[in-house]
């Protein structure tokens, strides 16, 4: 079973447009070594981003850009409850 991760990269309220690198990290790993690397990454297309990941921990991390700062989510959970079925977490960041 596979969940999705959406990431909606926004400034001063609104999408933004440039593609903007968006990296994936178990949250677990960041945990223990704050160096680790990514475990996915990819660009965004019009402010938005996605993961596509197994049940468990995650943190996103945008990279950079002339309109975005470096940012990063909290802990983002994806869980399997009852039957198996694709779950979707939205978050900005």
């Amino acid at each position: 079973t596979k969940g999705t991760i959406n990431v909606f990269l926004r400034s001063i309220g609104l999408l933004v447009a440039e593609a903007v690198e968006v990296k994936l990290f178990r949250y677990d790993d960041l945990l223990s070594n704050p160096e680790v690397g990514p475990i996915d990454s990819s660009y965004s297309s019009g402010g938005h981003g996605q993961f596509d990941v197994s049940p468990g921990n995650y943190v996103v991390k945008s990279i950079a850009t002339d309109s975005l700062g470096n940012q990063s989510s909290g802990k983002i959970s994806i869980q399997v409850i009852g039957d198996p079925a694709t779950l979707r977490n939205e978050g900005t960041v």
